[in-house]
């Protein structure tokens, strides 16, 4: 027995709708990588929208760059040549779902994903310098 659309809660068909978006973007852009050569370098983290859904807000990353200030320079060359192609991005969206109305189209940088690296980094480093337990819970002697 499947759920009709209308029994889906809000959130889960925005989430559902988010990942539509980002799967629709991240194959438009690995289309345009062939002729984009700077767009390689960058990737789609997230899509969000804007609470009256009339703005999209596709968000990215990059694959070099070791700091976040690197990464969005790459990010910013990118996106320089992202912009030229907007107005395509939107007809193949409009293609793709099938409705009258396609959001504005945003690309950022995505500077939350950098933090949840950053923080999963040390977090990694501070678990590799925590003593070892034994079974009683004490610290093992090396």
């Amino acid at each position: 027995m499947s759920l009709s659309h209308k029994s889906q809660s809000p959130e889960v068909r925005r989430g559902q709708k988010k990942s539509l978006y980002a799967r629709i973007f991240s194959e438009m852009i690995q289309s345009l990588v062939a002729d984009e050569p700077d767009i390689a370098q960058a990737f789609v983290t997230r899509v969000d929208f804007s609470k009256d859904g009339g703005t999209c807000y596709v968000y990215f990353s990059a694959y070099l760059g070791a700091t976040q200030e690197e990464k969005e320079q790459v990010y910013n060359t990118a996106r320089q040549r992202l912009v030229l192609y907007k107005p395509s991005m939107r007809q193949v969206l409009s293609k793709k779902l099938g409705g009258r109305y396609v959001p504005h189209i945003r690309f950022m940088f995505d500077a939350q994903r950098e933090k949840e690296l950053r923080i999963n980094t040390l977090l990694d480093t501070v678990s590799g310098d925590t003593y070892e337990l034994d079974d009683s819970g004490s610290p093992q002697d090396e």
